[in-house]
């Protein structure tokens, strides 16, 4: 979220924006074992989202302006990344993730995302 008040000479502008982007995804995994306790894995799959945005700007007493989009887009979705076993019950996991032109949609070219993510498993 950007949001900018400029103020002079008895007069203001004011500007702000907004972006919000939400989705689901379903990947299948494969994976290669490279050592005794560690996997190399990739990922493959679609991802669904919905993104959203909104603009405002006024100003000088003489101008207001607003608009917004909203986009729903079906793109691939990637990834890769490293199981480490840590007992028969635990492992970490290291993961880079893209995901392709999020919201893309007319004119709006839309964003590209990276996630570099570290978890925990359990297993019962």
């Amino acid at each position: 979220k950007f949001s900018a008040d400029i103020h002079g000479m008895n007069n203001a502008v004011d500007a702000s924006e907004d972006a919000k982007a939400q989705g689901f995804g379903v990947a299948g995994l494969a994976f290669v074992p490279i050592a005794k306790d560690t996997e190399l894995f990739v990922k493959a799959g679609v991802f669904r989202s919905r993104f959203n945005a909104s603009v405002h700007a006024s100003g000088l007493g003489i101008y207001n302006y607003d608009d917004s989009m909203s986009a729903s887009t079906t793109k691939p979705w990637y990834g890769i990344g490293l199981t480490f076993e840590r007992s028969a019950t635990s492992r970490v996991r290291v993961e880079y993730e893209y995901y392709a032109d999020v919201g893309k949609s007319g004119n709006f070219a839309g964003t590209k995302v990276d996630a570099l993510t570290v978890s925990a498993q359990f297993n019962f």
